[in-house]
């Protein structure tokens, strides 16, 4: 799996940035994107395959902060059955003070039944999150 992520800042007000992840399977092949989508007050993003077909929206917390408390993202289809969430654990105040900016703790689950392309479209967007939200 090749993830790209073109070079653009973070800036999670403004609609002129808005992040864009593609992932490709080991030959080249294009599986799909996650795309993120301007909403005022909770994060929104699509997952689409390569074709372009919307198949997952996940949808942020108000608050993404994750001091004292897990932050949840949920994993929705675009008829609104739940599939998963993928999560951020909170592991502590001592880790959070000296340890935070080497190691998180990252969780996604989701349906047993999907796609594998689809499980990499998920793990993708997990990890696209943990950078916008929590690397500093």
């Amino acid at each position: 799996m090749r993830i790209n992520r073109p070079y653009s800042c973070t800036a999670r007000i403004l609609p002129c940035q808005l992040q864009h992840l593609e992932v490709f399977s080991p030959p080249g092949q294009l599986i799909g994107c996650v795309e993120q989508q301007w909403t005022p007050v909770k994060p929104t993003y699509l997952v689409k395959n390569g074709e372009g077909d919307i198949l997952f929206w996940i949808r942020g917390p108000f608050i993404t902060l994750s001091c004292f408390r897990d932050v949840q993202f949920s994993i929705v289809r675009p008829d609104g059955t739940a599939v998963g969430a993928t999560c951020k654990r909170w592991q502590g105040l001592t880790h959070a003070l000296f340890f935070a900016p080497v190691t998180d703790k990252f969780g996604v689950a989701f349906e047993r039944d999907l796609r594998v392309e689809e499980k990499a479209l998920l793990l993708a967007a997990t990890l696209l999150m943990d950078y916008m939200y929590y690397d500093v």
